[in-house]
């Protein structure tokens, strides 16, 4: 016989312990990607689509007088700036919104999509302010435009999208656990 075993040897084929261990560590350290990970649950196209939108939006006017960039950059004087709503608002719908956006779908990070999440709650909350502030309150009033009002609605969307992603039940594993060591 070529190959006369004892008890307890291992063939030529067979995997030692150390190999045996090797891939649990590698199952464990796929198992920790796949944890920092996100599934959009079929969302992906749904959220691109109003990216896509709300870039338009901001590249329209946001008032009677003014493009988000132009706000931003404090290009007009001082009396036509608009409220610090709406200068917050244009932050939050082009860094959480389209920036935030487009970062997480690329990358799928958990901390990225809940960082979205968070920064499209908070544009809505600023973008309904903006709306109110630039309609009434802000000493130089004058009328939002309607791309004012799709920006507004297309952040309710995004945060939307981006709540329904970040408590989506598939996207909760439970957490790793070590391997029982056992006898081979």
């Amino acid at each position: 016989m070529p190959y006369d075993l004892g008890p307890g040897d291992a063939g030529p084929d067979d995997p030692g312990p150390d190999d045996i261990e090797a891939f649990r560590r590698d199952l464990a350290d796929i198992e920790h990607r796949v944890q920092r990970e996100f599934g959009t649950g079929g969302r992906t196209g749904r959220i691109l689509l109003a990216v896509t939108a709300l870039v338009v939006a901001m590249l329209m006017p946001l008032t009677s007088s003014a493009r988000a960039w132009t706000i931003l950059s404090g290009s007009l004087g001082d009396d036509e700036l608009g409220s610090i709503f709406l200068r917050v608002f244009i932050v939050l719908a082009v860094a959480g919104g389209i920036a935030g956006s487009l970062l997480a779908l690329v990358t799928r990070r958990w901390a990225l999509a809940w960082a979205t999440m968070f920064s499209q709650g908070l544009g809505v909350l600023f973008g309904m302010f903006a709306l109110w502030a630039e309609a009434t309150a802000h000493p130089h009033a004058r009328t939002p435009a309607i791309a004012l009002y799709a920006a507004f609605a297309l952040t309710v969307v995004l945060a939307y999208q981006w709540i329904r992603v970040v408590t989506n039940k598939e996207n909760i594993l439970p957490p790793v656990t070590r391997y029982p060591e056992q006898d081979l």
